[in-house]
């Protein structure tokens, strides 16, 4: 089992009535037990939006958070060219 877990995050940018999607990675130590098991618990919501890039958290609210198996980046940073 992986050391990590993955989330789609979706916020509600009320000013333009849309949706914006952040996918995130997060080392599951960082995160308690009740975080991973029950992320739409209000005061989880609260600590996983911090984790969120200054620049998307600014949106507005969490609305959803789907698990995801993984999130893949191209090209690997660890494989050097």
């Amino acid at each position: 089992m992986s050391d990590e877990i993955c989330w789609l995050v979706t916020l509600f940018y009320s000013k333009n009535n849309t949706i914006l999607n952040c996918a995130l990675k997060i080392n599951k130590s960082l995160l308690s037990e009740d975080i991973i098991e029950y992320p739409m618990k209000p005061e989880n919501r609260k600590i996983i939006k911090e984790m969120l890039p200054e620049h998307v958290k600014s949106f507005g609210p969490i609305v959803e958070i789907v698990p995801l198996w993984d999130i893949f980046v191209y090209p690997d940073a660890s494989q050097k060219q």
